[in-house]
């Protein structure tokens, strides 16, 4: 699924930003010492939540089902969007 008007996208972005707990993505961060970037450092809030914004727009813009980066995860189905600070995961093929 895709949304073809832009100005929709800003208000999903903005609307999905505000409820997700930056706090607690710092936290656990700062806490894992999860570093980024050449030279690799701990993110500081506003490098999080501009990664953040831009995944979920390259997201929407493309179509795509998922994109991610840095433990976030962006994603969309036929009838949702989100966005999640992925900290383990584990999955296979069978």
């Amino acid at each position: 699924m895709r949304i073809k008007t832009p100005e929709n996208h800003e208000l999903i972005v903005d609307g999905l930003l505000a409820n997700l707990d930056f706090d607690m993505i710092i936290k656990v961060v700062n806490l894992t010492d999860w570093k980024w970037g050449s030279p690799e450092q701990v993110p500081s809030l506003a490098q999080m939540k501009e990664i953040a914004r831009r995944l979920l727009i390259e997201m929407l813009e493309s179509g795509h089902q998922q994109h991610g980066t840095g433990g976030f995860e962006a994603w969309q189905d036929s009838q949702h969007f989100g966005i999640r600070f992925v900290v383990t995961d584990s999955s296979t093929s069978y």
